[in-house]
């Protein structure tokens, strides 16, 4: 969801102490905030723990505030929010349009490694990332898992857009293009187990040998590609990221 503020919207425990509950959404503010392909409850209770952004701030147009919610709007009004240009267009300056848990989350600006995030913290987000449904009869495991093998990634930087200091940008049109190898005959126990491993690579620092695992498990045993096929997958890639 676009807020028009991140700032004011996505807050933290600290700064929604007042704010009644009941219009805080745990949500993940960024991928930065993610340390793994895997966004489970305890790292969104981290996030809280340590008084990060790990909220959105989400009032229904017609609901009757508290004092301590009305406070926090005030020092918003206060401090020019609603005069932003998202939110001059809404009937209601914070009333935000609905806002979904999706299954999984992708980063629209990526540096050195795109990934997408499997959501089973079921949180929301704002415009740092964007909203990710399988459709129906899709394992959403799979395609996270399927997302970092090599061939997804030389897609991402085939499709992407290229900033400066390495920077990709991942378009929501563009993505919709995007080709994941995905295993529809992988068992789903054994895929939910090569995403378990590989997140464990992920948040140890290790992407390079989760993309190797991947490519191992889906590109040559579940495709069926060749040991050389793979390979030049690998360096197709490779040039395409050091390029950016």
């Amino acid at each position: 969801v676009v807020t028009g503020s991140n700032r004011f919207f996505v807050l933290g425990p600290s700064a929604a102490r007042d704010i009644d509950p009941e219009y805080l959404q745990p949500a993940l503010p960024s991928a930065r905030a993610a340390d793994g392909l895997v966004f489970r409850s305890a790292d969104w209770e981290k996030l809280r723990a340590t008084d990060q952004a790990c909220y959105l701030l989400n009032i229904p147009g017609a609901a009757k505030l508290d004092r301590g919610t009305r406070a926090y709007l005030d020092q918003g009004e206060r401090d020019g929010v609603p005069e932003r240009a998202t939110c001059r267009r809404r009937p209601m300056w914070y009333a935000l349009p609905p806002v979904g848990t999706p299954a999984a989350l992708l980063p629209y600006l990526c540096s050195r490694w795109p990934r997408m995030l499997l959501n089973e913290a079921s949180v929301t987000h704002a415009n740092a990332l964007h909203s990710v449904q399988p459709r129906p009869g899709v394992n959403m495991t799979a395609v996270v898992t399927a997302f970092t093998s090599t061939a997804s990634l030389l897609g991402c930087e085939l499709i992407g857009r290229h900033y400066g200091k390495g920077v990709l940008k991942l378009e929501p049109a563009e993505v919709e293009d995007l080709l994941v190898p995905y295993p529809a005959a992988a068992d789903g126990v054994q895929v939910a187990e090569h995403l378990q491993e590989i997140d464990g690579l992920w948040r140890k620092g290790r992407p390079e040998e989760a993309i190797t695992s991947t490519d191992e498990t889906l590109l040559r045993k579940a495709a069926g590609l060749g040991a050389d096929t793979v390979s030049e997958l690998r360096s197709c890639y490779e040039a395409e990221r050091d390029r950016r």
